[in-house]
Order: structure tokens, then C-alpha cells, then sequence
């Protein structure tokens, strides 16, 4: 009987492993997609062409769509840079603070779910 007891605690405890695991990775996507979100919606208030935003906002949402399917990657993180520049380089005009903020907060936020953040980022976040 002991056995089996061990044998159903292990398989327990295995179960609970992944599902911990899939919960953690699907945190990741959450913040990323609100931080996506975020990025888009301040970027419709800079002065950027309308086409330009629209075909931001359809790359963003491609992001956002492979995110809920796949692990956050750095493939995904050099993806939501690309947009960044290319939302920064499109603007008419000097990017506002507002614009500059919501891009350093993607960014930060999508070197942290891989796990490439600065040090000094994951001292500060673990606090």
C-alpha cells in the first residue's frame, strides 16, 4: 500500500509541476499582451500617419496572437522591438514622453518574461 501511495504522490506532484509551469507561462503572455495594449493605445494618440498605425496594430495583434499559442520567445521579443522602432521611426514627429514611456515599459517587460533583463532589473522586480 505504501507503493501506492508514492506512486499517486508522484503523479500528483507531477501534475501540479505542469500545471504550475503552464500557469507561470501564461502569466508571461498576459503581461505581455496588456503591455501590447497599452503600447497601441498611446500610439493612437501620437502623430503618426493612420496607415502606419493600422499596420501596427496589425503586427501587434500577430504578436498577440502567436503569444497565446507559443512561449514568450526571444524570437517574440526581437518581434515586439521591431515594432517599437518601427512606431518610433513612423511618428511624424518627436516621439512624446508618454510614447517614450509605454515603449521602455514593452520593452522592459518583454526582456523580463525571457528572462533578459539587466540585473538591476531582476533585484528591483523581486523586491
Amino acid at each position: 500500500m505504501d507503493e501506492m501511495q508514492k506512486e499517486i504522490t508522484r503523479r500528483l506532484k507531477a501534475k501540479l509541476d505542469a500545471f504550475l509551469t503552464d500557469l507561470i507561462e501564461r502569466s508571461k503572455q498576459l503581461r505581455m499582451v496588456s503591455k501590447i495594449n497599452q503600447f497601441i493605445e498611446v500610439l493612437a494618440e501620437e502623430n503618426v500617419p493612420e496607415a502606419a498605425k493600422a499596420d501596427i496594430s496589425i503586427k501587434a495583434e500577430q504578436i498577440t496572437d502567436n503569444l497565446k499559442s507559443t512561449k514568450m520567445t526571444q524570437d517574440a521579443v526581437q518581434e515586439i522591438i521591431q515594432l517599437i522602432n518601427q512606431a518610433t521611426r513612423l511618428s511624424q514627429s518627436a516621439p512624446t514622453a508618454r510614447m517614450k514611456k509605454a515603449a521602455k515599459e514593452l520593452q522592459k517587460t518583454a526582456n523580463s518574461v525571457c528572462g533578459t533583463g539587466s540585473s538591476k532589473d531582476r533585484k528591483t522586480k523581486s523586491k
